[in-house]
């Protein structure tokens, strides 16, 4: 069972929508965050489904909590929908046939993107793939994004999207950035080429200074972790130290 709860009044057209689901990386949810943070952004709406399980609510302040869900961002500027999904579904097939029925016919959506994660030990902070069900999708964006080598499996939502969008007539197709270490922290360099990427696609009208605070931010604090972490391994080891 999936639900829609509407949180602004109006209609609103977009012609393009950005997605993005927990994976590999994190490439995905970092992604359409940070867009949403470097933008004209509005959560106009959001989705809770039973697919989503197991169920989670998240505890966001003191004796406050927050379903994880699947949010519905408006960016006013670019036109453009933020489907940002804090749960990967159980069932992906009906899940995403759900959001991607909701978006053509709350916002007429003509062309829907998934972004997520590649593994590749080799990657580049350039290295950056696209895959479709559909060649004239790979000849309209390979002068921009590259399509992606034969061979390995996509899996979770972004393994559906392109297919089940070409059944309802909507441009379908997935952008995986390479990740050296899926299981490591964020590779912020990564990201922010694949922001800059949809950028150039879909004119986004992003303030790229709040990416770049927000990225020092999150390094700042990993180095602080980092340094406190070497600081209690030499703490433990000096006893052992003649």
């Amino acid at each position: 069972m999936e639900l829609y709860f509407k949180y602004k009044k109006g209609k609103r057209k977009a012609k393009y929508a950005i997605l993005g689901y927990p994976g590999v990386g994190g490439v995905g949810m970092i992604t359409v965050s940070t867009i949403a943070k470097a933008t004209q952004a509005e959560v106009i709406g959001e989705i809770v489904s039973s697919t989503l399980y197991p169920a989670r609510s998240d505890m966001i302040e003191q004796g406050l909590v927050s379903i994880a869900g699947t949010r519905i961002i408006y960016l006013k500027d670019s036109k453009t929908i933020l489907v940002y999904g804090q749960h990967q579904p159980k069932s992906p097939y009906r899940h995403i046939s759900y959001v991607l029925q909701l978006l053509k016919d709350e916002f007429n959506i003509k062309e829907i993107v998934g972004i997520g994660g590649y593994s590749d030990p080799q990657s580049n902070v350039d290295d950056i793939y696209m895959y479709a069900a559909d060649h004239k999708i790979i000849d309209k964006y390979k002068d921009i994004v590259k399509p992606g080598p034969m061979g390995g499996a996509v899996f979770g939502v972004l393994a559906v999207l392109p297919t089940l969008s070409k059944m309802i007539k909507i441009d379908g197709w997935i952008m995986l950035k390479t990740v050296k270490n899926p299981d490591g922290p964020a590779e912020l360099d990564g990201i922010k080429s694949v922001i800059q990427r949809l950028d150039k696609l879909y004119n986004l009208k992003i303030d790229y200074n709040i990416i770049e605070k927000d990225f020092q931010e999150i390094e700042n604090m990993k180095n602080m972790l980092y340094k406190q972490i070497q600081e209690h391994e030499d703490e433990a080891t000096r006893q052992y130290i003649r």
